[in-house]
């Protein structure tokens, strides 16, 4: 049942979620697959399906990345409605990838940096197939707030190097330190009250996905 606390916008936007799920599960996937496809725990992708959850934006792009759905139309209602492709979904791996897990975003080998205790986590599915692909891959456990409440603190977010393109999610580096920030019309605004940032930033790292959120 969806939340009826949930404002317009983010009720359509679970509604859109749902006719991906429904469309997938018509040709013959099981919840529970796509969530291990999706890499979240199947009462996750349920709750977020319900709008019990908020659809967080890294969720989205994965959703996006693996199904081969339009990630404007999924989260905003832009543009036509893409059809999910169903052998688009990578199956999931039996062993999947460790990588370590800091509390703060780090610049170079993740491995290497004095913030890192020596935490790890096995990732599986499509967060490893991006790791595995990647250079300098690490889980960051997220602890703040976000304006656009997308993110929330303890959620585990896969970072890897910046790669060939800019994407939504940044990890920059400015003034000597370092912090996530997010591309709104070519500028970049820290996640909190969206303060926008100065333009000669580095970008020393990529937010790829959500790897998992604990229940709220």
């Amino acid at each position: 049942m969806a939340n009826s606390k949930l404002s317009p916008e983010l009720q359509a936007r679970h509604e859109r979620l749902a006719q991906v799920i429904g469309r997938l599960t018509e040709r013959g996937q099981t919840q529970r697959q796509i969530a291990s496809a999706l890499n979240v725990p199947a009462q996750y992708l349920s709750d977020v399906k319900n709008g019990q959850r908020t659809i967080t934006e890294p969720f989205g792009r994965r959703i996006a990345e693996v199904y081969k759905v339009s990630f404007a139309w999924l989260m905003d209602g832009e543009g036509q409605e893409s059809i999910p492709q169903f052998s688009a979904a990578p199956g999931t791996t039996t062993s999947g990838v460790t990588l370590p897990v800091l509390s703060m975003p780090v610049e170079g080998d993740p491995r290497e940096s004095s913030d890192w205790d020596g935490s790890q986590i096995i990732v599986a599915g499509a967060a490893a197939a991006i790791a595995s692909g990647s250079k300098w891959p690490y889980v960051l456990r997220y602890d703040g707030d976000d304006s656009k409440g997308r993110l929330a603190t303890g959620d585990l977010l896969l970072v890897t190097e910046t790669g060939d393109k800019q994407g939504e999610l940044m990890i920059v580096k400015g003034r000597g330190s370092l912090r996530i920030a997010r591309n709104v019309d070519g500028d970049w605004h820290s996640l909190q009250g969206r303060l926008r940032l100065p333009r000669n930033l580095d970008f020393v790292g990529s937010v790829r996905g959500i790897v998992w959120a604990p229940f709220r």
